[in-house]
């Protein structure tokens, strides 16, 4: 069945609405519908909707969008001042705003006139009909660039899971298309800067360390910001991640002086920032440390960090010792995981590798749950079309038990090529454009 997302335009102080289906591929029912244009609804496709508006310095309002009556789909109301619909996210609904009315958003945003649970509501929605072509990726990035100094953690789980899968989409785009490698590569840079903008007072603010009595949400908050910073080459955070870590080295194999262990939460963070930026030092380290510890959950860390290097050798080796008698079999998907994270090229060592070892891996991975995550993480990060019939082909001559993670990993394959289809160039152009 589904549900709706609702489109709002403004003409003057007369709102229209109108809605349709939301499909995550982007894909539109051919019954798409709009009373306003008098088009036939599809029976089962359109939902009596009640939303709350808020307007013109906080006054509210409720309207109810009867798919019987077309006189539902547009409201008078006073001024555009401060619209916001569908406060506190209280109808199952998306809501898209327009350019003209999403601008208005953006302004609230920035002067702090939202709480998080309305922040997250737009940016969770924005990020999906963008992903859907619904909404033009330069206006998802200048909505983004809204949240600079963003406080709460769950707001930034949403904008880091966009934020990760347009990193994504930019590393494809400079192996496996045919967009300008100089552009994309500026395209990238500056997409790093808006993050660092974004994160970096942020950090700031929290700082490394917690205080005794801090909120939760500082607690949750902290790794994601230092993981964000790392994973972009912030140099002040790299440079102290590498210190902590140096230290932390020091004291769990030789003082033993657990005052100058990192703290478990930061660990992930920090490992993880270390061998994104580091050499083969920081690789046998991390490898110290795991043959040390003593603890699962301490382990799944290091093994998902030693997927991380940038270096060919040094993800030959984490392969290899990951393959090892040294790591459980239920333990390996975690290193797997960091090379789907990566980078592309890691991506594409992963996909080699489940190629090369088809006929073993059930064995090697020891449940059929743990084979499906790794068969759909070595290609479902693809997005080129031709990619997809790379694809498509192996999983023909190599059927697997897991059939449905292989079936919807393609269909990521699919959306993804057609995210880059439609909007690569305007992503590109738009980042390249950017002065921070």
């Amino acid at each position: 069945m589904g549900y709706p997302v609702v489109k709002i335009t403004a003409d003057g102080c007369t709102l229209k609405f109108c809605q349709q289906r939301f499909l995550s591929d982007g894909s539109q029912d051919s019954g798409e519908f709009t009373f306003e244009l008098n088009i036939h609804q599809i029976e089962g496709y359109s939902w009596p909707i009640p939303l709350k508006l808020i307007h013109s310095k906080d006054q509210a309002m409720t309207h109810f969008i009867d798919p019987k009556e077309s006189s539902s789909n547009v409201v008078q109301i006073p001024s555009l001042d401060g619209l916001l619909v569908n406060p506190g996210r209280l109808s199952f609904v998306r809501v898209h705003y327009s350019g003209q009315l999403l601008n208005g958003i953006n302004k609230m945003i920035q002067t702090g006139q939202l709480g998080p649970r309305d922040r997250l509501a737009i940016i969770d929605d924005q990020i999906s009909l963008a992903f859907t072509g619904q909404l033009p990726i330069s206006e998802l990035i200048d909505l983004m660039s809204a949240y600079v100094g963003e406080s709460h953690h769950i707001v930034w789980d949403s904008l880091y899971f966009g934020m990760s899968h347009i990193q994504l989409l930019l590393e494809e785009a400079k192996i496996d298309h045919a967009f300008d490698s100089c552009q994309v590569t500026l395209a990238i840079e500056n997409f790093h800067k808006l993050y660092q903008k974004m994160a970096e007072p942020v950090l700031n603010k929290i700082t490394w360390d917690a205080i005794p009595g801090e909120e939760g949400n500082d607690t949750l908050l902290r790794p994601m910001i230092i993981t964000i910073l790392g994973k972009t080459g912030y140099k002040p955070v790299v440079e102290e991640a590498k210190a902590r870590f140096s230290t932390h080295v020091d004291a769990v194999l030789k003082s033993g002086q657990e005052s100058n262990q990192i703290v478990p939460d930061l660990r992930k963070s920090i490992y993880a920032t270390c061998m994104r930026h580091g050499n083969e030092g920081i690789f046998d380290a991390l490898l110290q440390l795991y043959e040390k510890s003593t603890m699962a959950d301490e382990k799944m860390k290091l093994l998902l960090c030693l997927g991380l290097p940038s270096d060919l050798k040094l993800r030959q080796r984490a392969i290899d010792f990951n393959m090892s008698d040294a790591v459980r079999k239920q333990d390996r998907y975690a290193t797997f995981t960091g090379f789907y994270s990566a980078s592309a090229e890691s991506r594409r060592d992963l996909w080699n590798f489940v190629k090369e070892n088809i006929k073993s891996l059930p064995d090697d991975l020891g449940s059929q749950s743990l084979l499906s995550h790794v068969c759909s993480i070595s290609c479902s990060g693809f997005a080129h079309f031709d990619r997809e019939k790379e694809v498509q082909a192996f999983w023909d001559a190599n059927p697997m038990k897991c059939k449905m993670a292989i079936k919807q990993s393609i269909e990521e394959i699919k959306i993804k090529a057609s995210q880059l289809a439609r909007d690569g160039q305007n992503l590109i152009d738009k980042l390249c454009d950017m002065t921070q």
